[in-house]
């Protein structure tokens, strides 16, 4: 990051890429895609943001591996309390909004988990909407880098854990709660990540698949990856028919031929990232290795199902292969111990209407 300055403007610049007063990209500049946004005091704007993405930059690695170890050494132990402790490191990571990181913490603390899931997903919507800095600049929150508003490959990975989870424990209202999940992740004003849109609607059909213990042929499963692939481009013209505009709008709308080239750039920059180092390599080989293992060695659940669908997809339309196999096989390990000791209770108001998907847990839990 270096500073600038533009002639006859005052106060700080920002632009459409960033979303965030006092920054803006090289392609912003060269572009002309600039603005001023007034404010008293520019240099103390700038020094508290450069400051501000320094210490997330510094902070972010160790606070992951933190998370992962306390998530494993829980899901060993005490396998509930893992996926509880996904939840609160989600609501504290809005720091900069201290009372809605601590209400968020407290209801993944007390709440049943199923209602838990549903408000993490409510917050993030509520900050993305509202304060995206609140999520931009968080611990766990895009690098400013290539990736500056919105949801990142690692936030991702962490809230499909409230997206499945929480449409498998309420199946009454997992229509719901699959749409709260893809209006923040993927919303052109929330988290724009197209990429997050076509996993979470594949975690979103393994999950109604297995739920309705449909038997996975092959025409079901191309005609469910049809489905998955023309519901991500309605939703994104949708968004974008109704003024939203993001990296995946401008995409999209360049026709098929950019989307396959840009699809190939990402997977090619993924390669290039994971074998960019001997740390990123063994991250994301252990990673594999660790979902390879859960695939085969765990009991079968819906919600593991999908997830690990949801995180194979991942690994093809994200550029982070390092996040999406680190924190997911953390997620995946948690998801898979904790399940068949989950005793969610439920009301008369939360009745499932998916009976088999019912019937199979309560033989389980018997």
């Amino acid at each position: 990051r270096y500073p600038i300055a533009v002639r006859g403007w005052s106060g700080v610049l920002t632009s459409s890429s960033t979303r965030l007063d006092g920054l803006v990209s090289v392609t912003d500049v060269a572009t002309g895609r600039l603005r001023a946004v007034e404010t008293a005091d520019a240099a103390a704007v700038l020094e508290r943001l450069d400051d501000r993405i320094e210490r997330n930059d510094e902070l972010r690695l160790p606070l992951t591996i933190v998370l992962a170890v306390v998530v494993l050494a829980l899901a060993a132990f005490r396998p509930p309390l893992a996926l509880r402790a996904l939840l609160i490191a989600l609501g504290l990571n809005l720091w900069l909004e201290p009372w809605l990181a601590l209400a968020v913490a407290a209801c993944a603390v007390l709440l049943p988990l199923g209602a838990a899931c549903v408000v993490v997903l409510a917050a993030y919507l509520l900050s993305l909407g509202l304060t995206p800095e609140t999520v931009a600049l968080s611990p766990l929150g895009p690098s400013q880098s290539g990736r500056f508003y919105g949801i990142n490959n690692l936030l991702e990975t962490l809230l499909l854990v409230p997206a499945l989870l929480g449409a498998a424990l309420l199946p009454r209202l997992a229509v719901g709660v699959a749409a709260l999940a893809l209006l923040a992740v993927g919303g052109n004003r929330f988290g724009a990540d197209g990429g997050g849109i076509v996993v979470l609607l594949t975690g979103c059909a393994v999950l109604w698949l297995r739920a309705t213990r449909r038997r996975p042929t092959p025409r079901l499963l191309a005609a469910a990856a049809a489905g998955v692939v023309l519901a991500g481009l309605v939703l994104n013209g949708i968004d974008a028919l109704t003024g939203g505009e993001s990296h995946v709008t401008r995409a999209v709308g360049d026709g098929p031929r950019a989307l396959a080239g840009d699809v190939a750039d990402r997977l090619e920059l993924s390669v290039r990232r994971a074998t960019g180092g001997v740390g990123a390599l063994a991250v994301v080989l252990g990673g594999v290795a660790v979902l390879a293992g859960v695939a085969l060695r765990t009991a079968p659940s819906p919600v593991r199902d999908a997830f690990l669908a949801a995180l194979a997809v991942s690994l093809l339309v994200n550029d982070t292969p390092t996040d999406v196999a680190g924190i997911g096989a953390v997620a995946a390990v948690a998801l898979a111990r904790a399940w068949p000791r989950l005793h969610e209770p439920r009301t008369p108001a939360l009745k499932p209407v998916f009976d088999p998907f019912v019937a199979s847990q309560g033989r389980r839990r018997r």
